[in-house]
């Protein structure tokens, strides 16, 4: 049986990757954000016309949440005592355990808004492009729903100890609800909102009248969500095979870093779409549009015989020849029939994605 010290010496190795994750979501997420806003004002340049505040402000609170919730983690590793058993704070330095619970506390709050800010974010892209009622009408469900389960979240972690002081400081009297069920069922509705934020797109997207390749790419585009929702399921799945309480500082590296990832995955799968001007300007650039849409093109007239066109072709055709319109795997919204022009003046799915 290990001895006293031998435990107190222990060191747990999760500590190490939450700190090296944390650290490199913080790099990941800065450029992530510095391309979104250089994609933005390429796109601004191009739509002067565009307002586009109210994306600015939600993935600003998004980056400023996913931000906090790294530099969190940094800090329970080196000030919060993360990757030591709790017994050996208390025993040696029980200011660095009271440290480790204000931080956690502070997470609780951080993460409800970084994980629900690009999941608005997502569906005012949704607003944007779709022009079906239903889809409309499912998005707008989502928004409030989210909006709710932003507030609910906030709530629950403010409730949940009286006094709210009561949860780092176990010097006052005071008591607290069953913290850990909180932090496990916080994970399911989220999950939820995830999924149907999801297939949302894919009923509409699926009805429409051109090409399969055409599809796939539009889909692929919406569906680079899927990463958050994967994250998200494995984080809540942390919180279900361990009981974090039993050993908070030994035990927290795990659901941090999974913390640190999901929310970061969710700031990623928001800024991507929007990100397309720059992609644009990188293959045109680079020559890559012309290979793949003069191979594509030559596919395509073997295939069929007699061709409406290559997607570069319709694209001529239908507006005029203007590089960079229309390319593989990165449909025009408005050329696919989802947004009208009639119904939202200059605000066409070329206005999102170029």
């Amino acid at each position: 049986m290990a001895s006293q010290a031998d435990y107190f010496a222990e060191v747990n190795p999760t500590s190490r990757e939450m700190y090296h994750t944390a650290m490199a979501f913080i790099v990941i997420d800065t450029l992530v954000f510095g391309l979104f806003l250089a994609s933005m004002y390429r796109q601004r340049k191009r739509q002067r016309n565009k307002n586009e505040i109210g994306i600015y402000f939600l993935m600003s609170v998004a980056y400023i949440s996913v931000l906090g919730n790294a530099l969190v983690g940094v800090l329970l590793v080196k000030i919060g005592g993360v990757g030591r058993h709790v017994a050996f704070w208390e025993s040696t330095d029980p200011d660095t355990f009271t440290k480790f619970l204000q931080l956690q506390t502070g997470i609780e709050i951080i993460y409800m808004a970084s994980i629900t800010a690009p999941k608005i974010a997502i569906l005012t892209l949704y607003l944007k492009i779709f022009t079906d009622r239903l889809a409309r009408q499912l998005t707008w469900i989502m928004g409030v729903i989210l909006v709710m389960f932003l507030l609910s979240g906030l709530v629950l972690a403010l409730a949940l100890c009286k006094p709210y002081e009561y949860k780092w400081n176990k010097t006052i009297h005071g008591k607290c609800g069953d913290i850990m069920a909180g932090y496990r069922w916080i994970s399911i509705p989220s999950i939820i909102t995830d999924f149907f934020i999801l297939i949302i797109p894919i009923p509409t997207i699926w009805k429409l009248r051109v090409d399969t390749y055409k599809k796939v790419g539009v889909l692929i585009t919406f569906l680079t969500g899927s990463l958050g929702f994967i994250t998200a399921i494995v984080r809540c799945l942390t919180f279900y095979t361990s009981n974090l309480f039993s050993d908070p500082t030994w035990l927290a590296g795990k659901t941090m870093t999974w913390t640190i990832i999901e929310s970061s995955a969710y700031f990623i799968c928001a800024c991507l779409p929007r990100l397309r001007p720059l992609l644009q300007l990188f293959l045109e650039k680079t020559g890559v549009i012309s290979v793949v849409a003069n191979t594509w093109g030559t596919f395509t007239n073997k295939s069929k015989g007699t061709h409406d066109g290559s997607a570069h072709d319709m694209s001529n055709e239908n507006r005029g020849s203007r590089p960079g319109d229309n390319k593989v795997g990165f449909v025009e919204m408005d050329e696919l029939g989802l947004v009208s022009s009639n119904e939202r003046t200059q605000c066409s799915g070329e206005d999102e994605f170029n």
